[in-house]
């Protein structure tokens, strides 16, 4: 895959350079604005078109004969410019934009279908490093071969590369297995009218919106400030195509530079509002520096941080911003949001561009055009402001509901603001805000930040979770708290003293299984359950069988000063999620200790033994809730004739309204 992305970009940064040089050869640099308009306005219907064309195709044959037929279009155009066409000059800047955004989401498409999320993680970064390399490598060869052989007879090589790049894919092919599935799938999105209701409901999703319109469009702006930098020195096609190239090569060098090595700190040390305003204060500066001095240079380095922060640092940001919505509707409208408003800004911007260039219009120069940046620069900037403020407010409030779902986010969107906000979280006297802040810590890749005063929490599934973060912090801090982790093997919890024990045991960078072992003899009751609870949960058949004998010798002990231990064997079994330990629950129903039995759970206690295939019972339906494994629920035929009770609900008089008192009002007096 990485030779895939390599080659790929290798050819379409060949073939971009020609396609700008070859219009602005043709038509003039303030005629491109025309051009601009009509891909945004043709290219959704063209895929439209092309997505329904290879539903035909075998699944694994779409992208090998997808990069096929681009491969023969290339051929096609060279020996249409052969000609001197100038139409083929203008389809062929057409196919260079449709290009880009069809290599491009083929590649994901087919990476998506062949690593899974956890393979994804690992090499995604690597293979987008070979994007930005191969398209170093093209824009380089254009910028030195193009004295050589012509821009014309680069499209050639262009075509030779992804040939190559052809027979790698078919390869992949054949030493992967894949559905094919993603490479068919249109972008789920919804339609016009359903996303602008989207958009008028949620101040947070038409912030987002016009971030990006404001990204879309100063691109535009920069694209054709250099555009008409590069015809403004009056150099020939081959001339103007090594200027272009050479920008290129230059932004995709920088490119893999910040996505390897500064995107993530950004986002880690300067934060969200930082990375929002990166963008409009480089187009800004540029274009104040090409009012004050008239420098060249000027709009080719806003075109390379343009092009390096956009595809980096702000399509991370972007990642960031859609963070608070709710998944649902994050995955409706983020295809709209990411790709519609993208082309819409685009084709407003051309018609912006119309006016400022064209002869008919303010007939504006590559100076002159800086105006338009700063006034953009300026809503640029307010927006910005106010996607910070919303994002802020959007997350405080999905945090508190609950609408994040941990598991689905990226360890490369912790921003400052995002991290601190969980980190206040912890401090909730709420068990399940606490509990979703440690999990979504976690799911960041920040348990060294869950404080370990957590410790000392009411909550027996609070302290469980703070000595699992941090025993696997293993930090010098970590080990400063080992004497109050040592108490805590006495927790009333059998969950909390089976974590302690692990922690120790992972501090001490010991085995697990054999200190928990060593425990199961424990003269101290507590000890020995926590012991055996791990190891029953560890997942190896041998640690199981150990802990099921030291569950059992404490069990047949039934001696009354031993009630304490089957006290303990009563609680630990609800811990333990190993089948083979259900059948231990049997004895306890006819424990003559009542306080053992409390300790059961009745209820659960029938449903273990009814998996563990020792019978069936007779309970209310209400247990259907509990969906426990292994369990199979029947509604009893002729039920009305089953005998009923009456049932009286208790609750302590409050002064203020409560959720047991709201629950009263609903019940008959």
């Amino acid at each position: 895959m990485f030779a895939y992305s390599f080659l790929a970009m290798t050819s379409y940064n060949i073939l971009k350079p020609i396609t700008r040089s070859r219009f602005i050869t043709s038509f003039g640099a303030h005629n491109l604005p025309w051009v601009m308009l009509a891909a945004g306005l043709l290219i959704g219907v063209l895929m439209h078109q092309y997505t329904h064309a290879i539903r035909r195709l075998p699944r694994r044959a779409v992208v090998p004969v997808t990069l096929g037929g681009i491969v023969v279009l290339q051929v096609v155009f060279w020996a249409l410019l052969q000609t001197g066409s100038e139409a083929a000059s203008a389809g062929l800047y057409l196919f260079g934009q449709i290009l880009g955004i069809l290599l491009i989401s083929q590649f994901w498409t087919l990476a998506n279908d062949i690593y899974d999320a956890r393979q994804a993680k690992r090499v995604f970064g690597f293979i987008g490093g070979g994007a930005s390399l191969g398209g170093a490598l093209g824009a380089g060869l254009t910028k030195y071969l193009v004295d050589e052989v012509g821009s014309i007879n680069l499209l050639l090589v262009s075509a030779a590369s992804l040939a190559f790049c052809t027979g790698i894919v078919v390869l992949i092919l054949r030493q992967h297995e894949v559905s094919g599935q993603a490479l068919l799938e249109e972008e789920r999105g919804v339609g016009g009218a359903e996303a602008l209701r989207m958009l008028a409901s949620s101040p947070h999703l038409r912030v987002i919106a016009l971030v990006i319109g404001m990204a879309a469009a100063g691109a535009t702006i920069v694209e054709q400030q250099v555009n008409m930098v590069a015809e403004a020195t009056g150099a020939s096609e081959d001339a103007i195509t090594a200027f272009l190239a050479n920008i290129t090569m230059y932004l995709s060098l920088a490119g893999f530079v910040v996505q390897v090595g500064l995107t993530s700190r950004i986002h880690r040390s300067l934060g969200l509002a930082f990375a929002l305003l990166l963008l409009p204060l480089t187009l800004g500066s540029s274009a104040a520096i090409v009012l004050l001095t008239g420098a060249v240079w000027a709009p080719q380095v806003a075109r390379v941080l343009d092009s390096t922060l956009r595809y980096t640092v702000d399509k991370t940001t972007r990642e960031i911003l859609f963070l608070p919505l709710p998944a649902e509707l994050k995955y409706r409208a983020k295809p709209f949001i990411d790709v519609t408003m993208d082309r819409f800004s685009k084709a407003i911007a051309a018609i912006v561009l119309l006016v400022l260039v064209q002869p008919w219009g303010l007939d504006l120069d590559w100076r002159e055009l800086s105006y338009a940046s700063l006034a953009l620069t300026g809503i640029w900037i307010a927006s910005t402001l106010v996607a910070r403020r919303e994002y802020l407010a959007s997350f405080r409030h999905s945090i508190g509901a609950r609408m994040i779902a941990p598991e689905a986010i990226r360890a490369d969107v912790a921003d400052a603001a995002t991290i601190e906000t969980l980190v206040e979280e912890l401090s909730n006297p709420d068990e399940p805000a606490v509990l979703y802040a440690i999990t979504m810590l976690e799911a960041l890749d920040k348990r060294n930040l869950i404080t370990p005063l957590l410790l000392q929490h009411e909550s027996p599934l609070v302290r469980t979770r703070a000595l699992v973060a941090l025993a696997s912090t293993r930090s010098r801090i970590a080990r400063r708290w080992t004497p109050v982790i040592e108490r805590m093997t006495q927790d009333a919890d059998v969950g909390v003293r089976a974590a302690a024990l692990r922690a120790l045991a992972v501090l001490a960078h010991e085995d697990a299984s054999v200190l928990m072992r060593r425990h199961l003899d424990d003269a101290e009751p507590r000890v020995a359950v926590a012991a055996a609870t791990a190891l029953a949960n560890s997942g190896d058949e041998a640690d199981a069988e150990a802990a099921e004998a030291a569950l059992r010798r404490l069990m047949a002990d039934v001696r009354d000063a031993a009630v304490a231990g089957r006290i303990e064997c009563a609680a630990a079994l609800a811990h333990i999620h190993n089948p083979q330990f259900r059948s231990l629950l049997v004895p306890l129903l006819y424990e003559h200790d009542t306080r053992v039995v409390q300790d059961a759970n009745r209820t659960l206690t029938v449903l273990a033994c009814v998996a563990a295939g020792l019978g069936w019972s007779l309970l209310p339906e209400s247990v259907r809730a509990l969906g426990h494994e292994g369990v199979r629920y029947a509604n009893v035929r002729d039920g009305d004739e089953l005998p009923r009770f009456d049932l009286s609900a208790l609750w302590r008089a409050r002064s203020r309204p409560t959720l047991a008192d709201l629950f009263a009002d609903m019940l008959e007096p």
